[in-house]
């Protein structure tokens, strides 16, 4: 009897604590299947197999027929039947995580009836979307006929508007550096396109229009500004319907506001300066540049300043009035030349930023090209570009009659030089060459090249061979060009081979002249051609042997003799 105590005391202790977890409203609703929705049709299949297709329509709660949402959708709903009402622990609740309860509450929240999402089948894409998210194993799908087969398409664009509204919605208004001047107005774009959801919390010099933020320079200084997402399409809070005989359903409520601080600076006139290149126009990124500031009016000096990594200085807080710039004289500009001359601006009220281009001429120097052949003559009409190491295009030059491209007015650096064409006759020089102008005592020397162009060769190679086809020794053969003038004369080697190297492209002549020991003189002169650079024309020559017919005579002769004159005979 004691035992049953203790374990009715346990019971009573578990039920106690866990009433204290999860809060339970008072109140109590009936949840119903309502009306369909025309054209509405789905699919859905359950990570076992099951699978379900359905005309969709609404659930709703019967106290105020407002609508709500599935959270189990393989459990059957039962019609009116009597839910009770949480306002909290809904992950207890629902036996879900934090994170999956964050983003169905804001699909609940972005889904239908949010903006313009008013139409009724927003209601069922809001569903189906909560569904693929508490149930990620099933597979959920709109049809276009009760039954009919899976549109993987069809809601596409809607749910990746509800999509980026959820997934953006911690994502807070982002600017660039927010400064007007004082008694200016000005506005800044949002860079994240959210500031529409947004309002300005307890200040009147900021409003927002639009995705811009419109700012009104009143108190120079630094204000920080709070910007609070709106929240105003529901009054109440999400809340869950959980009975232990149906699904369990929740109703889209507020949400958690999402805000920011923005710092606004009100400040005086700025300046602007930028090193230029004189000849491009291009900043000069150049820390260092050494310029002093006067009144033009006075010509009292104000201050003294320098240039950043990228070659821009800002001044700011200046007031109205007529100043001049001079560059300092005892510095130097690494590849460019002083500026002398004094540069005059005015501050009018009119412009927040008044940019001045400050010019220097760049010192210059050039690049010589000079393009021969193997012979060391020159070439004309040879193509060449010059290109910055980056690849952009500097010049286009073709070589005159001295075989000379020249590019000048070039700027220190590293270049590439390519051959973009050549003349009939030659190879292109596929070569990227670098080429590097270097400054000495801040100037430039004119650099030269020198590029040969090869013209087009093949090789010919002899094999000489019997009928066997065992290679035949010394036989010796002539190359003729296509004027029959002799180019090489040469014999065949241990291994019946003879190799001619850088053979112009053209027709030759192949004639054998001494055939080997004991063997036939080839009689026909043979004819190749070569076509191609690198091109290897292959010939191979058979030779037969020379049958002696010793007669049966009296007179003697030695046999090597009678051999030589056999042969001298065949040869005549």
């Amino acid at each position: 009897m004691k035992g049953g105590k203790f374990i009715k005391k346990i019971i009573f202790i578990v039920v106690v604590f866990m009433i204290g977890v999860i809060s339970v409203d008072a109140r109590v609703d009936k949840i119903y299947s309502a009306e369909k929705i025309d054209g509405m049709y789905i699919r859905k299949i359950s990570n076992s197999g099951k699978e379900v297709t359905r005309h969709g329509g609404f659930i709703r709660r019967v106290s105020d027929n407002q609508f709500v949402y599935c959270v189990e959708p393989f459990v059957d709903l039962v019609n009116n039947h009597t839910y009770d009402i949480y306002d909290s622990n809904y992950t207890a609740i629902l036996n879900i995580t934090d994170e999956i309860w964050n983003r169905i509450s804001l699909i609940a929240y972005y889904g239908y009836q949010y903006g313009n999402h008013t139409e009724d089948y927003w209601y069922y894409i809001t569903q189906i979307m909560i569904w693929r998210t508490v149930y990620p194993e099933g597979e959920f799908y709109f049809t276009d006929t009760l039954g009919g087969d899976n549109n993987i398409n069809k809601y596409a664009k809607e749910i990746a508007e509800i999509e980026s509204l959820v997934n953006n919605h911690y994502l807070t208004p982002e600017f660039e550096e927010i400064k007007v001047n004082q008694g200016d107005t000005k506005r800044f774009v949002d860079k994240n396109n959210v500031l529409s959801m947004y309002e300005v919390i307890d200040n009147t010099n900021v409003v927002i229009e639009g995705n811009e933020l419109v700012i009104n320079g009143e108190n120079i200084g630094i204000e920080n500004i709070e910007l609070r997402k709106n929240n105003d399409i529901y009054e109440e809070q999400p809340l869950v319907y959980s009975s232990d005989d149906s699904q369990k359903v929740l109703s889209a409520g507020y949400i958690e506001p999402v805000s920011c601080m923005i710092n606004i600076e009100v400040i005086g006139y700025t300046l602007k300066i930028i090193k230029v290149d004189a000849l491009t126009g291009d900043t000069l990124k150049m820390a260092g540049i050494k310029f002093n500031i006067y009144d033009a009016n006075t010509n009292e000096f104000i201050m003294e300043v320098m240039t950043d990594d990228n070659g821009e200085i800002i001044i700011d807080n200046l007031s109205k009035g007529s100043y001049k710039i001079k560059e300092i004289d005892n510095q130097e500009i690494p590849g460019y030349e002083i500026n002398e001359k004094e540069i005059y601006f005015e501050i009018t009220g009119e412009e927040e930023i008044i940019t001045v281009e400050f010019p220097n001429n760049p010192v210059l120097g050039a690049l010589k090209v000079l393009k021969v052949n193997e012979d060391g003559n020159s070439l004309a009409g040879v193509t060449f570009g010059l290109y910055q190491s980056d690849g952009a295009l500097v010049d286009i030059v073709v070589t005159d009659e001295s075989g000379i491209a020249l590019f000048e007015n070039l700027q220190a650096g590293t270049y590439q030089l390519k051959e973009l064409a050549t003349i009939d006759g030659y190879l292109l020089d596929e070569t990227v060459h670098e080429i590097e102008l270097k400054l000495e005592n801040n100037k430039l020397e004119t650099v030269t090249i020198k590029l040969v162009n090869y013209q087009p060769k093949g090789s010919l190679e002899i094999i000489k061979v019997d009928t066997n086809n065992n290679p035949l020794p010394e036989t010796e053969f002539v190359l003729y060009d296509s004027n029959r003038k002799e180019i090489k004369k040469a014999k065949t080697n241990s291994e019946g081979k003879i190799i001619v190297d850088n053979l112009l492209l053209g027709k030759y002549y192949l004639e054998e002249i001494t055939p080997a020991d004991g063997y036939k003189l080839l009689d026909d002169i043979i004819e190749f051609e070569i076509n191609n650079n690198k091109e290897v024309i292959t010939i191979t020559v058979t030779n037969e042997k020379i049958d002696i017919d010793i007669p049966d005579t009296e007179i003697s002769m030695n046999i090597d003799d009678y051999i030589l004159e056999k042969r001298k005979n065949l040869l005549k």
